[in-house]
């Protein structure tokens, strides 16, 4: 009979005969040895490390092994006393399979043809023999949430696990061969891992040590390793295991929650404010720095012991019954009281929250407080401020009332009490107007959301007077936005405000009437000035050059007739200029364009050292006939103060349409003046005529603009709004 396998003395026939007999056999019950026995030593392996950790990841894994180890110390013990030998199994209690890739890990290096290695050969041909249950073995450590590594005497690589290759980024092909600790294990490291290595080599039991694992990319997690030596038949090392237990994220949450601890002993301790933790029955269990330095004691003298000392003994039992209290529906107080410390009475203001058992009962409660003694002594002297304004609120001759968002009067004062009637209490609008809702006019509302102050005027239903209102943002002493309202009454104010308003407006139409009757008497004497001394000089003139031509040449009389001539057609002359200086007959009969182009003319024949611009942009027909004499007069007026006053060079005229209305400009270049000096009450350069130019343009409805400065010239500027033609007056 031929051998054809690896086990010295093993026929492949009787391989094929033992499998034949297995596959036949009682196959379940050997896996679930093996099974078993895998679960039991890994258990072992893994239990006897002080380092490990139950997780929420492995604790089934950890029952699953402790159970096998059970069940184990029942069946596997039975049968291998009754199977004894190696050999038994071969007779038929497994099949022959192939042996998984990390089964020949185990094997020590060499094979040579000493009994000792023929023994080894047997050993590996009873692995592959038993190679379904190798199999799950394979499985198991492939799936461990755990490093699993084998390694020769030598420290190099032989099997690792998945768990590895996800945690590191190596391959295991990448690994094989390799040596581990020069591989993966930091340099600072690499010599106490490798001693605690040699140790489990030369000894029985495992060794465990905690080291870092550097990844392919770098990065460095923390692990708790176990190694043990594996022995074969003769007790030579062939190998090693290691474990390792990814200790990364505890450390990590370790030292999270270790800083996070100091953070808050820190915070606790650092506060101003005074923190504690005491018992229903006031007993304390905890207080920080600044608690025992308020009170001048400390931690042993009040830990243990109750507080109420430090409460004056009127205010312990308001104190008890506040805590009383505190339940799991109302979890969380603020109470303000004082307390007595070693400068004497204070104030304090503590905010309790209630810490609950599983029941929901009170056990304890952590209190955080601080002092508000220099709070209570602002608000008592405010108290006493707010007492003194009241006083002085009640002694005005004008109403005060303070009234809340919901225009709930709080204060009035006795004006208010005098005309309205008690309020206290009782809606604003509801005493005021007599009404069920807020007023429309009321400017409260507003005060409260912008905390502007408003102002508007208002008149009582219930008595017809007026009142100017003045709403201001105010702040009760319990901080409370509140509204103070207060009302001066202007009944006769506005009263006398409308009188001085129609005398305004009846001394306006009389200054009208007035000028129209000037503007009148100025055309009758103009008028008069033409048909009267105009004709009559006209006619003194025609009878002299009639006598003229009488008079022999080289009479005496010539001359004298011819000089009185002369002075007459001078006087008609200036009779004219009169005329046309009370009321241009062109005005009325060509209109204001063409009179303002003689005008223009006549005062450049008459100062021939000054240039005038103009600029006509609006027709005849757009101008309303009151305005034409009253832009006359305001360009005549002008020229006369440029001619008079500014040595100016240049003028410009400027008369167009302004959007819906006319605005009439004249500007130079000349002196100009100082415009509050001149328009002053006391000044002495009234007699510019700037007030008659004024009071023309007003009292037509327009507006008037003068602006001047000294070097720079004048503009004078008038304008009209021709909307409502009704309303212009002519002057």
């Amino acid at each position: 009979m031929k051998q054809t396998t690896d086990c010295p003395g093993i026929s492949e026939d009787r391989l094929q005969a033992t499998g034949a007999q297995t596959r036949r056999g009682r196959g379940a019950g050997v896996s679930m040895l093996w099974i078993l026995a895998v679960a039991v030593f890994l258990s072992l392996l893994f239990f006897r490390s002080e380092a490990a950790v139950l997780s929420s990841r492995n604790w089934p894994l950890a029952v699953l092994f402790i159970l096998s180890g059970l069940l184990l110390g029942v069946l596997g013990c039975n049968r291998f006393m009754r199977k004894g030998r190696p050999e038994a199994v071969l007779n038929g209690s497994v099949r022959p399979n192939r042996t998984p890739e990390g089964v020949h890990a185990f094997a020590g290096p060499g094979a040579g043809g000493s009994a000792d290695q023929r023994q080894g050969k047997v050993n590996g041909c009873i692995a592959d023999i038993l190679g379904s249950e190798k199999d799950f073995v394979h499985t198991l450590i492939e799936t461990a949430q755990a490093i699993v590594l084998i390694l020769g005497p030598s420290g190099k690589v032989r099997l690792v696990n998945r768990f590895f290759e996800e945690i590191s980024g190596y391959r295991s092909s990448e690994l094989q061969g390799k040596d581990w600790f020069d591989t993966v294990i930091p340099e600072a490291f690499r010599e106490h891992v490798r001693g605690v290595f040699q140790e489990a080599l030369g000894g029985s039991q495992a060794m465990e040590c905690i080291s870092p694992l550097t990844t392919r990319g770098g990065s460095v997690r923390q692990f708790s390793w176990r190694w043990k030596a594996l022995r074969d038949s003769s007790t030579t090392v062939s190998a090693v295991l290691g474990m390792g237990m990814d200790l990364t994220e505890r450390d990590g949450m370790e030292d999270a929650l270790r800083k996070s601890e100091e953070r808050y002993r820190a915070i606790v301790e650092d506060q101003t404010e005074l923190i504690s933790r005491f018992k229903p029955d006031g007993t304390l269990t905890f207080v920080n720095g600044a608690y025992c330095r308020y009170f001048g004691e400390e931690p042993e003298q009040l830990i243990g012991n109750k507080f109420w000392h430090h409460v004056p003994k009127h205010e312990q039992e308001r104190l008890k019954s506040h805590i009383t209290c505190m339940t799991r529906d109302n979890p969380v107080s603020t109470i303000e009281h004082p307390v007595k410390t070693p400068e004497g009475i204070r104030w304090q203001q503590w905010t309790d929250r209630a810490i609950l058992d599983h029941e929901g009962r009170v056990v304890e409660l952590q209190a955080v407080g601080r002092d508000i003694t220099e709070r209570k002594r602002v608000e008592q002297a405010l108290a006493s401020e707010r007492s003194r304004l009241y006083s002085v609120l009640d002694s005005l001759p004008v109403f005060v009332f303070l009234h809340s968002a919901d225009y709930t009067i709080r204060f009035a004062n006795r004006c208010f009490v005098r005309n309205f009637g008690d309020g206290a209490g009782r809606r604003c609008y509801s005493v005021l107007q007599v009404r069920s809702e807020p007023c429309e006019e009321c400017r409260s509302r507003a005060v409260l959301l912008d905390g502007r102050a408003q102002s508007w005027e208002w008149t009582a239903d219930r008595n017809g007077r007026t009142f100017q209102m003045y709403s201001y943002p105010f702040t009760d002493m319990d901080e409370t936005p509140l509204v103070l309202q207060l009302g001066i009454d202007i009944t006769d104010q506005k009263r006398n405000e409308t009188e001085l308003r129609q005398s305004e407006s009846r001394l306006r139409e009389l200054s009208s009437r007035l000028l129209t009757a000037q503007e009148e008497e100025r055309q009758r004497i103009a008028t008069e000035l033409h048909d009267g001394i105009g004709s009559s000089l006209t006619g003194i003139t025609v009878f002299l050059q009639t006598i003229l031509l009488r008079v022999e040449e080289g009479s005496p009389l010539v001359e004298p007739i011819r000089q009185l001539i002369s002075v007459t057609e001078n006087t008609i002359r200036e009779a004219r200029r009169i005329m046309s200086d009370l009321r241009p007959s062109m005005l009325d009969d060509l209109g204001v364009l063409k009179t303002l182009d003689w005008l223009c003319r006549e005062f450049q024949q008459l100062h021939p050292d000054i240039h005038i611009e103009k600029a006509i942009r609006i027709g005849e027909e757009d101008i309303p006939d009151p305005l034409k004499i009253i832009i006359f007069r305001l360009v005549q007026e002008a020229f006369h103060n440029i001619s008079k006053h500014s040595e100016a060079e240049y003028v410009t005229l400027t008369l167009d349409g302004a959007g819906d209305g006319i605005r009439l400009t004249v500007e130079d270049n000349g002196n100009g003046f100082p415009v509050q000096d001149v328009l002053g009450e006391e000044s002495s350069m009234k007699g510019l005529g700037l007030t008659s130019m004024r009071e023309r343009t007003e009292l037509s409805g327009g507006r008037f603009t003068l602006r001047s400065t000294v070097g720079e010239g004048t503009a004078v500027q008038a304008e009209w709004a021709i909307a409502a033609p009704s309303d212009l007056k002519s002057a």
